[in-house]
């Protein structure tokens, strides 16, 4: 997948959008960005590791109904020097609803650009397109930047309004998986039940020249916190204790039978890289022999 802070242009809007001033030159005010919000991404095998985020732009634009464009740059926040490089998107993004147009606020001149942001998560030679590392992951920015463009004349005109930077706006999400087994089965009453599992979460490439990310294959998730939770049969999950995840991410913890059967299950949090998971719950019968 591309991802530096490579300038991207996402759209040209072309379409008049109601109450836009009908006659602009360059001497109108130049478009302003006003806010930026975008959705998180994660890229799951079951979308191929292609998917298409929401990206909305409000800007105040006396002069919508021209022809002009936004130039987006996505960036990992926080990020400098070679991990800053291995993040970078080198696609482009159609606009989307030209045929409705940006969409008319209550406020005069403001209006919303709903906008498509493609991510793709492996290298793409043809297209130069680097592969999503690790330091991907984690919380974005977005700078916008309009223009608006006019023709006086045979002279085409460009005016260019402030960047906009909208920090830590959305984040990458590394997705997990998380597994749940309660045994003996059954156990009996005031005996030992030992409940085990797994955390993984989502490869990513070794270095951004990588051709592939190998998006389907999930690694150990080492040291993270990890919730059991219990329950009657027909009843509803309590915390019961935090269990860390070993090296290879292998979860282990003891308790004893209550009387009546019980249900276990491990549920993780998540963390500003990786995406929260619950397991599916593993029931145990309780015997009183």
């Amino acid at each position: 997948m591309a991802l530096i802070a490579t300038a991207t242009t996402l759209s040209t809007i072309t379409q008049p959008a109601q109450g836009a001033t009908a006659d602009c030159t360059p001497a109108n005010p130049p478009p302003r960005v006003l806010a930026v919000h975008a959705d998180d991404v994660t890229l799951l095998p079951s979308s191929g590791g292609f998917t298409h985020q929401p990206v909305h732009v409000t800007m105040q634009n006396t002069c919508a109904g021209t022809t002009g464009y936004l130039l987006l740059q996505f960036r990992r926040s926080g990020q400098v020097g070679e991990k800053a490089r291995a993040c970078a998107d080198r696609t482009s993004s159609d606009y989307i609803g030209s045929d409705a147009g940006p969409n008319a606020t209550d406020q005069p001149d403001v209006y919303d650009y709903p906008l498509s942001k493609p991510w793709s998560f492996e290298a793409n030679d043809d297209y130069d397109t680097p592969a999503t590392t690790s330091a991907c992951a984690g919380p974005w920015d977005i700078v916008a930047t309009p223009y608006n463009t006019y023709k006086v004349g045979d002279t085409s005109t460009t005016t260019k309004g402030a960047p906009f930077t909208a920090k830590a706006v959305f984040s990458l999400f590394r997705g997990s998986r998380l597994t749940t087994n309660a045994s003996p089965e059954p156990v009996r009453r005031g005996a030992t039940v030992t409940v085990k599992g797994r955390l993984t979460r989502q490869a990513m490439a070794p270095n951004r020249l990588s051709t592939g990310a190998h998006i389907d294959k999930y690694v150990a998730f080492a040291g993270e916190p990890v919730v059991l939770q219990r329950r009657t049969l027909s009843g509803t999950y309590n915390n019961i204790r935090t269990v860390r995840s070993n090296r290879d991410g292998y979860l282990t913890t003891k308790l004893k039978a209550l009387p009546e059967d019980r249900c276990y299950r491990f549920v993780y949090r998540g963390s500003d890289t990786t995406l929260r998971v619950i397991a599916a719950g593993d029931c145990v019968h309780v015997v009183r022999r």
